[in-house]
């Protein structure tokens, strides 16, 4: 079950079909925050099936309907509250009855003003469904709060901390009731009990509200015929590379040089496209390295132009042909396209994301910056020698005029941690060459607020000891596909070795100590058969990485469609071992998701991953520049304009990288096995970037679309773009749905309405 079809289920069965008037059809009213809610999980169809007539805004003007019942889906602020109770101060009621629910818990200053005001007695249900979080993607949640890092690590502002720490364990209580999950919970500490640390503060907190709410409803957590899964605590200052580093997968590249913070791409002269899991090119690729998606575009569109015959008709690859024939080819052509209409869309606008990447790519001189970052994370060269860059290496990159001035920031970051500091005159000349401003500057001192060394030690680098999460220590010696990406965030060790049970327990505590009956019989590794210690190299390939995947991908029927490319059954992975719940506290970046993923991928195991909310590195930087300041926190800053396209399109490029040295075969390595939707095909791709092959047929990717465009203008295969259901004005997106447990409200809150009703 994943998150989106948990709250789904939980709008339906609780909410929708709870309302059942004697006319059968019903009204709904909502708020802004509840309309994007149901925005993310449904459509208007859906609900239309449920006999809900119409969805109209709260602070809209509606016309009065007294002979109907309405359901009123709003969130618990004092505004909402106020405009539904002066609906029901004129002298005749707009409903005829209104069942009220709410997105989170009521706060009880505002139930007592519903309760003595006229309204209170047309309420036939107020319910509280606690949905106080944002599913993401299948496996990924958010709880919606980017002021975290400042309000959590500030050692200015105690009061502050446990006041946003409360705030996010009542979030995680809601997600964890919504799942029916009531997990043991461990959190990262590696000073080993000594400080009082954000994680262990966090898990004491959940632990408390979660035996609240098993006091409140006995019947939490439901019966499972699964094991009690494992919640794991872990705190942004757990790896501060990541969201500085340059990644090179599609979405983290999207994010970080399109500064798509809402996931949603703005193309040249066009209307923002929203990129989730309806787009099924995105949510296939968004994890590959960005030579792998350009690849897969480019044999990708040669498949759709061939074989779907709209797009063929468009394109006239038939010639002359006889009038038997031509209407023959017509038919076809008819059967195909809204397939041929929708695919051209989205190869458009993919095909436009990626040439605006790699011209960001060329001109802010990642090749030449991301080859010093990896050195500095993983330790050693891509030739497999140890790293000796001084700090004249990094003077001579700040010294480049042009290196944008973001990049220089991000890169003196890393050379300060990833040295464990360097000396207070080295460090004030390089902020000096890097013409810092003074916020600038402050955000590189407030790094030590995360436990970042500034200074060297008087014992050297080993002055500081990660231990086994040491950066880039289970990177040195192992043979990478491409050079730019060597470095592997620390969440995947951390998961790993959590999934495996052999984590340190001084360095992962619990909370409470699993029960004797839940840990009787545990094996040292929880890992499916034959997914661990398998004599295999890392330099075999698994099957997703043939040429023939590729190109059946685009669709096995024939049609250029988007067959191939939907999701396989899902295993049910909770039998292999209990459900881990990762959750990072401070944020979490596109790369972090990547790998929750490949450790689901290889160890046969559910993770779902969760955070605060997610990281782009300039928001990261923005963060940092306040880390230090007193007081309430300050609005986010807008981020500067990125560079458009020029007028002539640049052509693809592929990405330039440094043979590296042959290593031997490690014997330790894990099978490609197939889960879920990692199990897609990915395109084989040489080590040192995009194959010739693709390469030239990824520059006629953007000339095949437009002899696209132009045919549909000259009326060959021209129909309008298929309509979208939209609730109330906004693009809806339907998932599907399944069983979530609800806790009930307080007793006072309960006890009125029986009283009332």
């Amino acid at each position: 079950m994943t998150l989106k079809e948990a709250i789904k289920k939980k709008l339906f069965d609780d909410m929708v079909k709870a309302v059942n008037p004697p006319g059968k059809w019903k009204l709904m009213v909502v708020d802004d925050e509840a309309l994007r809610i149901l925005n993310t999980f449904c459509t208007i169809a859906d609900l239309t099936e449920e006999h809900v007539i119409s969805v109209e805004g709260l602070f809209k003007r509606r016309q009065p309907q007294p002979d109907r019942e309405a359901l009123f889906f709003m969130s618990p602020d004092a505004a909402s509250v106020q405009r539904l109770i002066e609906d029901f101060s004129q002298p005749r009621p707009p409903y005829a009855a209104i069942h009220v629910f709410y997105s989170a818990p009521l706060p009880n200053s505002l139930f007592d003003k519903i309760k003595a005001s006229p309204c209170s007695r047309y309420i036939r249900q107020l319910k509280e469904l606690n949905i106080e979080f944002s599913p993401l993607e299948s496996h990924v949640f958010t709880l919606d709060l980017p002021h975290s890092l400042k309000a959590t690590y500030n050692p200015h502002t105690p009061s502050i901390q446990n006041y946003e720490l409360d705030k996010i364990s009542k979030k995680l209580r809601a997600v964890l009731a919504s799942l029916g999950e009531s997990p043991n919970i461990r959190y990262y500490d590696p000073s080993g009990g000594i400080k009082q640390t954000p994680p262990r503060i966090l898990g004491e907190m959940l632990h408390a509200e979660l035996d609240s709410l098993s006091r409140q409803d006995p019947s939490f957590p439901a019966p499972s015929q699964y094991q009690r899964g494992t919640l794991l605590i872990v705190e942004r200052a757990a790896d501060l590379l990541t969201p500085l580093l340059h990644h090179f997968t599609y979405q983290s590249m999207a994010m970080d040089l399109l500064q798509m913070e809402d996931m949603k791409y703005q193309p040249p002269d066009d209307e923002p496209v929203s990129l989730d899991s309806n787009d099924m090119i995105w949510d296939q690729a968004r994890h590959w390295h960005i030579a792998e998606v350009m690849e897969y575009l480019a044999d990708a569109v040669n498949k759709f132009t061939t074989e779907n015959k709209a797009a063929a008709f468009a394109m006239n690859k038939d010639g002359e042909a006889s009038s038997f024939k031509q209407l023959e080819r017509l038919k076809e052509t008819m059967a195909h396209l809204p397939q041929y209409q929708q695919m051209k869309a989205k190869y458009s606008i993919h095909t436009t994301m990626c040439q605006e990447i790699m011209q960001l790519y060329k001109t802010r001189r990642l090749e030449r910056i991301s080859q010093v970052e990896q050195d500095l994370a993983v330790g050693e060269t891509s030739e497999g020698r140890t790293s000796r860059l001084s700090t004249m290496d990094i003077r001579s990159i700040l010294d480049d005029p042009n290196v944008d001035h973001e990049d220089k920031l991000r890169l003196l970051m890393l050379y300060i941690i990833s040295r464990n500091g360097i000396s207070d005159s080295d460090r004030q000349k390089l902020m000096e060459q890097a013409k810092l401003s003074l916020e600038e500057s402050q955000a590189v001192h407030n790094l030590s607020m995360l436990g970042v060394r500034l200074s060297a030690s008087l014992m050297g680098r080993k002055g500081e000891n990660r231990g086994e999460y040491a950066y880039g220590l289970r990177d040195r010696g192992k043979e990478h596909k491409f050079e730019n990406s060597r470095y592997t965030p620390v969440l995947k060790y951390i998961l790993e070795d959590n999934v495996k049970n052999i984590a340190d327990a001084k360095v992962f505590p619990w909370v409470r100590e699993p029960s004797a009956a839940e840990s009787a019989g545990r094996p040292s590794t929880w890992a499916a058969s034959g997914s661990v210690n398998s004599p295999i190299s890392t330099r075999t390939k698994g099957s997703w990485a043939t040429r023939r995947a590729v190109v059946s991908a685009n669709g096995g029927n024939g049609v250029g469609g988007m067959a191939g490319m939907q999701p396989r059954p899902t295993a049910d992975l909770r039998a292999n071992g209990p459900r881990i719940i990762v959750f990072v506290l401070g944020g979490i970046t596109p790369s972090e998701m990547k790998v929750c993923y490949d450790v689901m991928k290889e160890q046969q195991r559910e993770i779902l991953v969760g955070s605060t909310h997610m990281i782009i590195p300039a928001r990261f930087i923005d963060d940092l520049k306040d880390l230090h300041r007193h007081g309430p926190l300050r609005p986010p800053r807008p981020l500067a304009p990125r560079a458009r396209l020029n007028s002539r399109e640049p052509e693809i490029e592929s990405i330039p990288q440094r043979p590296t040295r042959p290593r031997a075969p490690r014997m330790d390595s894990a099978p490609a096995t197939v889960v879920q939707r990692m199990d897609r095909p990915r395109p084989s791709v040489p080590r040192d970037g995009v194959s010739p092959s693709a390469a030239s047929r990824g520059e006629n990717i953007s000339s095949r679309i437009a002899q696209l465009n132009i045919a549909a203008e000259r009326g060959s295969s021209r129909i309008p773009p298929r309509s979208q259901s939209r609730v109330s004005g906004t693009e809806n997106r339907a998932v599907e749905s399944s069983r979530v447990v609800e806790p009930e409200m307080d007793d006072r809150k309960r006890n009125w309405f029986r009283r009332n009703r």
